[in-house]
């Protein structure tokens, strides 16, 4: 499966999985981080870049051109979870 193919189920399917109920998530913190590490971990699968090239988080996710999971947590917080 090409790797656009697979940033785009990602996108479709885990992203919106992955961000489920997060008005309610205190957005502080510990659970960012596991948050932010899950994702990095997702696309870096999708995309097939492995730990050993020690590319940055911000290469993959505007490679993939997608917002960090991050920004979305506070977007979503910040308007009550409509987007």
């Amino acid at each position: 499966m090409p790797a656009h193919l697979r940033v785009f189920i990602y996108k479709i399917v885990l992203q919106p999985a992955l961000a489920y109920g997060i008005e309610t998530w205190p957005v502080a913190g510990l659970l960012t981080d596991k948050v932010g590490s899950c994702e990095m971990s997702m696309l870096s699968y999708c995309v097939r870049i492995s730990l050993e090239e020690h590319r940055r988080d911000g290469e993959i996710t505007s490679w993939a051109k997608i917002m960090p999971i991050r920004e979305v947590m506070r977007e979503m917080k910040t308007s009550g979870g409509r987007t």
